[in-house]
C-alpha cells in the first residue's frame, strides 16, 4: 500500500480509536412516553476495532506510539474494555515501538496483559531475569507456552520443560530439538 494512502486510513482508524465516530446502536429509533417496549443495543463502539485497525496501518514509531497510548488509555479508562481486540492491536506493533513496562504488566491479574508482558520481555535484549522468573510460573497456560515458543534463555526453557502442562512442555522441547540439517540445536 501507498504511504500516502496508508497515511490517511491510519488517521481514519485512529479517529474511530478515539470515539470520534462513535454512536449508539438505538440513535434512530423513536423514544415516546408511550412506548410501552424499549430496545436496549448496548454502546456502539468501534473504539476497540479502530484501534486494532490502526495498529495493522502503523509503520512509523510515531504512529505505533500513538497506538500504544491509545491502548492504554483504553484499558485505564473503561473496566469494560474489550482486553482480547487491545491486547491484539498490541501484538501487531514492533516490541520495540510499545513502550510498557513488562514487569508492570506481568503483574496483572488478567492472562492477557501477562501474555503482553511475556512478549515484551521475550523482545527485550535487557529483560529483568526475576519477571521472566515470574512469567514462567504463571498461573495461566497461554503465558506459560508463550514463553516456551520463545523465551532464548536456556535455563527458562529447561524448568518450562518440566511444566505440569504437556502443551508447554511441547513446545520447550521443541526448541530443544536437534536441527535435522545441520545437527545444531535451536
Amino acid at each position: 500500500m501507498h504511504h500516502g494512502t496508508r497515511a490517511r486510513h491510519f488517521t481514519t482508524a485512529m479517529e474511530f480509536a478515539q470515539g470520534d465516530h462513535d454512536g449508539s446502536a438505538d440513535d434512530d429509533l423513536p423514544h415516546t412516553s408511550f412506548d410501552r417496549i424499549s430496545f436496549g443495543f448496548g454502546p456502539a463502539t468501534l473504539r476497540h476495532d479502530g484501534l486494532l485497525a490502526a495498529a495493522c496501518l502503523a509503520d512509523t514509531s510515531p504512529q505505533a506510539a500513538g497506538v500504544t497510548a491509545r491502548a492504554l488509555h483504553l484499558f485505564l479508562s473503561d473496566p469494560d474494555a474489550d482486553r482480547t481486540t487491545l491486547v491484539r492491536a498490541l501484538f501487531q506493533l514492533s516490541p520495540s515501538d510499545v513502550n510498557l513496562d513488562p514487569m508492570l504488566l506481568a503483574i496483572h491479574p488478567d492472562h492477557l496483559i501477562r501474555l503482553l508482558a511475556a512478549a515484551l520481555w521475550c523482545a527485550s535484549k535487557d529483560a529483568d531475569p526475576v519477571t521472566g522468573q515470574s512469567l514462567i510460573t504463571d498461573r495461566h497456560r497461554l503465558v506459560r507456552q508463550y514463553m516456551a515458543s520463545h523465551a532464548c534463555k536456556a535455563d527458562l526453557v529447561q524448568a518450562l520443560a518440566t511444566d505440569p502442562r504437556r502443551s508447554v512442555r511441547c513446545r520447550a522441547q521443541q526448541d530443544q530439538r536437534p536441527d535435522s540439517e545441520t545437527g545444531y540445536t535451536q
